[in-house]
């Protein structure tokens, strides 16, 4: 577990080495990496918290500051966010957490991301990768980049202005290629699923 969670440090200074030209780290990430509040497990990190929203819906009932959850992150590896690989993580995940914060109740994953834009089941083909992570939740949030300061996720690459600028080398990239040329927003959404 522990190799797996600090590994992301790499990750991070790949990106930085890539988006700015210099290794190193520009953010406060890795502050919770080193208290231990984020654990690497395979594909996936897990990051037990309590709600930080209140929500009531779909079967869900999240209370803020109170319904524990496990937030997902999910590490820059430049590898496919392979379904069975992420299962395994959720696996692993619910079977370290289950008895210290869900005692009697179901393990509640929770994930806040750009994977759950709420444009990508029209964007990507059923057997994405991507989109089967996106299935497995039920969407209670939403939210766009209008400035499209997150794109640099997906391109290793901050926008310039020109979206020809960016390297279209995978069906999805092309995509969102197609967004920017057409002024659209790209976005974000959050998700909420219980672990069967």
């Amino acid at each position: 577990i522990y190799y797996e969670t600090i590994k992301d440090v790499s990750f991070h200074m790949r990106s930085t080495k890539l988006c700015d030209g210099v290794w190193g780290t520009y953010t406060g990430w890795h502050s919770a990496l080193y208290r231990m509040e984020i654990f690497g497990f395979g594909r996936l990190q897990a990051q037990p918290i309590k709600s930080t929203i209140d929500y009531q819906g779909n079967g869900f009932n999240l209370v803020k500051g109170e319904t524990y959850y496990i937030n997902l992150h999910i590490p820059r590896t430049e590898t496919p966010l392979d379904f069975e690989e992420s299962q395994k993580s959720l696996d692993k995940m619910a079977k370290f957490f289950k008895d210290i914060y869900f005692k009697d109740s179901k393990v509640l994953f929770h994930c806040q991301s750009w994977l759950l834009f709420e444009k990508h089941p029209k964007m990507l083909k059923p057997t994405s990768n991507i989109l089967k992570f996106y299935n497995r939740f039920t969407i209670i949030d939403k939210g766009y980049y209008p400035n499209y300061n997150e794109i640099w996720r997906l391109f290793d690459a901050y926008y310039s202005g020109n979206a020809d600028d960016f390297n279209a080398n995978s069906s999805l990239r092309k995509e969102y290629v197609k967004l920017v040329k057409y002024g659209r927003y790209t976005g974000w959404g959050r998700g909420v699923f219980y672990y069967e």
